[in-house]
């Protein structure tokens, strides 16, 4: 966590290398690593990685690993999209597709993290012209709705920092912009 915090992913990389090395290929491990790998523009590998751990987590039931694994698959098409968006329009479409169908899949799961990227990936495809099957402000209501349920199924009082910040993109996804500086002055 230090390391992918301090964003040091060649140092991350060589050590979830030495864990592996040593039989150590718990699902954290290799979510580290293929986060790394995605930073450092290793994309096939990581997809690789992923597209294993998360068929684990799905046989598995492993909430955890599950959303990490579609989280970083939504990631990481979503690097492929900025990567080709000004030279292969068609191919960028439908990486920015498939981020939004990780993230979709993973919604569940985390709905604070997944949401706010698939409001903003809708609002992004919608300024490029791209059809994706998601409304953005439909969307962004519907997060801020999950929040407000979450919240109220918990023992909080007000929604965590990373809520706010998801509340924040959801409401600039629907241009309320009052309630979006407060959400972010309160993140």
């Amino acid at each position: 966590r230090t390391l992918r915090a301090a964003r040091s992913f060649d140092h991350l990389l060589r050590v979830t290398e030495a864990l592996l090395d040593a039989g150590y290929s718990k699902p954290p491990t290799l979510v580290y690593r293929a986060q790394a790998m995605i930073e450092q523009s290793r994309l096939d590998e990581a997809e690789s990685l992923l597209g294993d751990l998360l068929e684990d987590a799905k046989q598995n039931q492993l909430s955890s690993s599950h959303s990490e694994a579609a989280g970083l698959l939504g990631r990481l098409n979503k690097q492929r999209f900025v990567l080709q968006i000004n030279d292969n329009k068609a191919a960028a479409a439908n990486h920015l597709r498939t981020a939004i169908e990780f993230y979709k899949g993973a919604y569940h799961h985390d709905c604070a993290w997944h949401g706010p990227n698939i409001v903003a990936l809708a609002w992004r495809a919608r300024r490029e012209g791209i059809e994706v099957g998601v409304d953005c402000e439909v969307f962004a209501k519907k997060l801020l709705t999950s929040i407000e349920d979450d919240v109220a199924a918990s023992a909080a009082t007000t929604a965590d920092a990373w809520q706010k910040a998801a509340q924040a993109q959801a409401y600039m996804a629907l241009e309320q912009w009052d309630q979006a500086a407060s959400s972010y002055h309160d993140y």
